[in-house]
This record gives structure tokens, sequence and C-alpha cells, in this order.
């Protein structure tokens, strides 16, 4: 990656999924790049590791706070929060919630009201691509159960 690319942007100190910048920030800035068909790296699943040690753990509440950062972010940089942004938003707070799943039920119920709350203040209808609608009303109708189903399921 060129070093432009990095220019301005900073990592969240002390929380989980600070990658996250990499979708709001650094991927959008990308006017070239090249894929490939072949597989070039493998996956190890290691128990130890981050992902599957997480399990279970509050700091995975880190997801929503790194979520409203970078919307915060990205109001303060005048960069508009178009369909391409509100479908990562809609990604963070509900596929990549699963991770909440082992929470207890008003843990992740708050969450939920937390997730809404952000959705409710950044996002608009006209932004949302046509597969996120559902998702996107279960926030702005604070509906719990279909979220949960749908968080459940990674949709």
């Amino acid at each position: 990656m060129k070093v432009e690319l990095w220019k301005d942007i900073y990592f969240p100190q002390n929380y989980w999924f600070e990658d996250t910048i990499l979708n709001f920030f650094i991927i959008p800035k990308v006017k070239v790049y090249a894929a490939v068909d072949e597989i070039c790296y493998a996956y190890l699943v290691n128990p130890k590791g981050i992902t599957q040690s997480s399990k279970g753990k509050i700091k995975n509440l880190d997801t929503l706070y790194i979520v409203e950062y970078m919307l915060k972010e990205l109001t303060a940089r005048k960069i508009s929060i178009d369909v391409k942004y509100s479908h990562l938003v809609l990604f963070q707070l509900s596929a990549r919630m699963s991770r909440l799943n082992s929470l207890p039920e008003d843990i992740r119920f708050y969450a939920f009201l937390y997730a809404s709350f952000i959705v409710k203040k950044y996002l608009h209808q006209d932004q949302i691509k046509r597969q996120d609608r559902f998702i996107f009303h279960a926030f702005t109708l604070q509906n719990f159960q279909v979220w949960n189903l749908l968080v459940k399921l990674r949709i």
C-alpha cells in the first residue's frame, strides 16, 4: 500500500476491532488495485488467538465504540456517509455483532439499543442498499428480536 493512504490515519488505542479503520478510511481511498484468483494464504484457527479466545468477553462491545468513532471521524472530515459507508456500518452492527452471542441477553439488548442510536443518528433511509433494508429497519424500529435473529444467522 502506498504511504499516502495512511496520511491522517490514527488507530484508537486500547480497543479491539481497531482494524475496522481499514474499511472506513483506507479501502475507499484506493484507486487502483490488483486481485488474483489463487489462494495466497491459509487461515489457521488458533484456539488461543483473539478470534477464538474473545468469545463471551465483554470487550467485544468495543465494536460499537469503534463504529461510532469511525462515523464521528467521517463527519468531522466532512466525508458524506453514503451507501457504501452505510453498508459497512450495518455489517459491523449486525454480522460482526455475532461475537456478542455468548453474552447475557440483557447486555446484548443494551448493545442493540446503542447500535440503534448510532444507526438513527448517522444513517438515512435513502443511503441504504436494498439488501440492508431489513437490518436497517430492525434498528430504526428497535426490534431486538429481529436483530437478534439476524445476528445469530450472521446476515
